[in-house]
């Protein structure tokens, strides 16, 4: 019996290993691959970071969007940790606070997928009718935003249920964290460039959502790297 409890707390620090690292590595790309397609100063001809893909080269637009969109994915692998850490609060508060966080990497390739050829469009707007480019890009913000703001209200929802239940010390996690909790804090990156020079602005814009990610699922991947601890 000893055996066998032996084994499986050292698989599950095995696994808990190996989903941090994998989710790191994901958002590492991901951070990398927003930068390369979407970064860039920000100004008034270029509003937003959409504005920005069609002043790249076609090879940086071509590899930030296919490595988001493939490396998005692997992100998920730290809601495992997530899982565990969390799991002193109970089963169900566990998994469901995980399910709502795990919303932001299972839309999130579809989500990134759409940044390329909305700046397309936009790069192309001097070559085709007015009224034609408007009902496209009216298409195509309707096809971004559909998944996108569903996925922000869960995001929301499951980041404040995270700070609560982590501030109040029923986690596996030091308390402090519950102040970084994933929602939040993306929303707090994603306002800031308004106040930031344009050239510090056209990066944190684009990598808002792994400026937040990447320190977050870093640390969770250390505190459990030898498995969840007994107290936060």
């Amino acid at each position: 019996m000893n055996t066998a409890s032996g084994s499986r707390s050292t698989d599950t620090i095995r696994l808990l290993r190996i989903a941090g690292l994998i989710a790191c590595l994901g958002s590492a790309v991901v951070f990398a691959a927003d930068l390369l397609f979407l970064g860039g100063p920000l100004g008034p001809d270029q509003p937003n970071v959409m504005y920005l893909v069609p002043t790249k080269p076609d090879w940086m637009v071509l590899w930030g969007h296919t490595l988001g969109v493939l490396f998005i994915p692997l992100c998920l692998a730290g809601m495992i940790l997530v899982w565990h850490g969390l799991r002193p609060a109970g089963f169900w508060t566990a998994t469901l606070i995980t399910a709502g966080l795990t919303s932001l990497f299972a839309v999130g390739p579809f989500v990134h997928g759409m940044y390329a050829p909305i700046g397309a469009l936009i790069g192309a707007q001097q070559q085709i009718d007015e009224a034609l480019y408007t009902a496209l890009m009216d298409q195509y913000l309707l096809y971004f935003t559909s998944p996108a703001l569903p996925m922000i209200a869960l995001l929301m929802l499951a980041s404040i249920a995270f700070s609560i239940v982590v501030l109040m010390g029923r986690s596996a996690f030091p308390r402090w964290l519950g102040l970084w909790s994933l929602g939040p804090m993306i929303v707090l990156f994603m306002l800031s460039p308004r106040y930031l020079p344009p050239d510090l602005a056209g990066i944190v814009s684009p990598a808002c959502v792994h400026m937040a990610y990447l320190p977050f699922i870093a640390f969770v991947t250390w505190r459990l790297w030898n498995g969840v601890p007994s107290q936060p």
